[in-house]
């Protein structure tokens, strides 16, 4: 999965917890939720949400 987010072009520092079923990374404001999702769904049977997207300060 990790790979996978790091592919999306405009994220960067990503950080999976398998046992947390949890991803953390940095976006740019380019970075769409679907196409955080459909990076998701391409690493193997996840569904995978966007919960929280905190502006950088």
């Amino acid at each position: 999965m990790k790979k996978s987010l790091s592919g999306v072009q405009g994220v960067e520092d990503v950080k999976v917890s398998y046992k947390e079923k949890k991803a953390q990374l940095t976006a740019d404001e380019s970075v769409t939720d679907a196409a955080l999702i459909e990076a998701v769904q391409k690493a193997g049977p996840y569904k995978g949400k966007v919960v929280d997207r905190t502006p950088a300060r």
